[in-house]
């Protein structure tokens, strides 16, 4: 077991039930606050399976004098779960199921099975069935692997499966609902908008069962397990984007009215100012097609003046933190000044700025993935 997660067995089995009360209730709190706070906040459906490495279960009886562990070769571990991202912490509902088939038992008391003492080669599966309420907490951090750690807590239904030699002498077939913790960490991926991949590692736990023999007389197992796992987490409903208008190529100052004719010829004005805006994917300052072709044409009427300025403002929507919004709107920014620079607009003549998501060109509350937001304006002088 790993250090970070070990605990007193005695200390652990006395406390689980209150710590399973206070775990729940302090979840389902965290649940209803957010979701009247934060309503549009995405719902997520997740689908994850992977390697389990069981541990050795035992078999133990102070009635019976049954005494050894079973070792288990690499099995599977999958599950899915269905929840609710508040941005930096999601809760989630999960159902799992670890399989491992035992390889063999060693017995330093057969406790009156008859099957005799020693490394026993057996057949039978150990598994454990579990409905899981788990707590995710993923920091932003700026790197296309975003760390996430979690913990939760539920019911296992631990199943020594048909535990029997390979001449068909029984030890044990029984199951028992018990109290089950794990303990979470990993990294995810943006594929998409709408979809991350996952890798994580989970370490999972269970009150130890109190089981049956093959003679129908009381044990103790135990469960603790390792598994290696790779998922898909699909974001639906909540936050919905918000279709892009058709980006136009400026917008430009309407052109004066005609004024009377003057009794002098007065000198003819210079020319107007023009914007551009140019989008951004989400979470992301990657110059797009699109983009690119509005560059270009904001470096053409740049390098038509002289003498130019060109002001550029970086913004962000309003999902994710304050700080990293506002070291994304920089990043934006600094790459509309570095494409225009690479289209021949002179470096001395462009005036940067970044805003995070201080002025959204569309209002929204706290979390909202709006495209119009995700911009940087250009204006030329």
């Amino acid at each position: 077991m790993p250090a970070v997660f070990q605990v007193s067995m005695n200390t652990r089995r006395g406390t689980m039930n209150r710590a399973a009360r206070v775990f729940i209730a302090t979840s389902l709190g965290a649940m209803a606050i957010p979701a009247i706070a934060a309503e549009n906040d995405p719902w997520y459906f997740a689908i994850r399976g992977g390697a389990a490495i069981t541990q050795d279960s035992q078999y133990e009886s102070s009635a019976t004098g049954l005494s050894g562990d079973a070792d288990h070769k690499t099995g599977i571990a999958f599950g899915a779960g269905i929840g609710y991202d508040f941005g930096d912490a999601a809760l989630e509902f999960e159902l799992s199921r670890r399989q491992n088939t035992v390889e063999t038992v060693t017995l330093s008391n057969a406790g009156g099975l008859g099957t005799g003492t020693g490394r026993i080669g057996v057949d039978g599966k150990t598994r454990a069935t579990a409905g899981m309420l788990n707590l995710y907490y993923a920091p932003d951090v700026e790197f296309m692997l975003k760390p996430y750690v979690g913990f939760g807590m539920g019911m296992a239904d631990v199943d020594y499966k048909n535990h029997r030699l390979e001449n068909g002498l029984g030890i044990a077939d029984d199951s028992k609902m018990v109290f089950a913790y794990q303990g979470i960490a990993g990294l995810r991926y943006a594929i998409s908008r709408a979809v991350d991949m996952t890798l994580d590692y989970r370490y999972f736990s269970t009150e130890n069962p109190k089981l049956k023999d093959a003679l129908g007389r009381s044990f103790k197992g135990d469960y603790d397990s390792h598994a290696f796992m790779v998922g898909l987490v699909w974001r639906f409903g909540g936050a919905k984007e918000v279709a892009a208008a058709p980006e136009p190529a400026y917008v430009a100052a309407p052109a004066p009215a005609p004024e009377p004719t003057p009794p002098a010829v007065e000198p003819a004005a210079g020319p107007q100012p023009v914007e551009f805006i140019i989008y951004f994917d989400w979470d992301s300052s990657v110059i797009t097609a699109d983009a690119a072709r509005i560059l270009d044409e904001a470096a053409e009427a740049a390098k038509g003046r002289s003498p130019v300025k060109v002001v550029l403002k970086g913004h962000t929507d309003t999902s994710g933190k304050n700080a990293y919004n506002d070291s994304l709107s920089q990043r934006r920014v600094i790459a509309a000044e570095q494409e225009l620079i690479t289209r021949g607009v002179a470096a001395d003549a462009i005036a940067i700025s970044s805003f995070g998501e201080e002025q959204p060109a569309v209002s929204t509350g706290d979390g909202i993935r709006e495209p119009m937001n995700r911009r940087v304006e250009i204006r030329i002088e």
